[in-house]
This record gives structure tokens, C-alpha cells and sequence, in this order.
């Protein structure tokens, strides 16, 4: 599924993101509003310009430690689980 993903244009990426994803927290980086979401078993993120619905980009995770970067993740345990696989 992941490669599927990552193939797609940004067009289907947001769409699969908005309907199957469960969103799991935000961040706020230089104008950028951030959300992440897990999608199947990883992660994703959508970048919205800041106060706008405009998305900019849609893109997986690929790094762990980002997963860091968000102070308000829900279901931590769940997230450490999945990054032991």
C-alpha cells in the first residue's frame, strides 16, 4: 500500500489521507500548518499553508524521529509499537 502511495499523484495521496487516515496530531513550522496521520501501518503528513485550507503537500514519513516533532501525539504506545516493526 505504501508504494501505491507514494506513485499517486498529490491529488489522490490527499484524497486517500482524508478518507482512510486517522489523525494523530499537529504542528506549526515556519508558516506551515502540519497535520500527521497514520494511513495503513505508516505515516503521513499533509502541509497546509498556515490559517489556509490550501494544502501544499502530502507525503509519508520516513524518518521516526520525526514522529518527535509532534507534542500532542495520541495513542503514543500504538506509535512505538508500529516503529518496532
Amino acid at each position: 500500500m505504501k508504494k501505491k502511495f507514494i506513485e499517486s499523484t498529490k491529488a489522490e495521496r490527499v484524497i486517500q489521507i482524508l478518507q482512510e487516515g486517522e489523525k494523530l496530531g499537529t504542528r506549526h513550522v515556519k508558516g506551515f500548518d502540519i497535520v500527521l496521520f497514520l494511513l495503513d501501518d505508516f505515516f503521513t503528513e499533509l502541509w497546509y499553508h498556515e490559517n489556509s485550507p490550501s494544502i501544499v503537500k502530502a507525503r509519508t514519513i520516513e524518518n521516526a524521529a520525526a514522529l518527535k516533532l509532534y507534542p500532542d501525539l495520541v495513542e503514543l504506545s500504538r506509535i512505538n509499537m508500529l516503529n518496532t516493526k
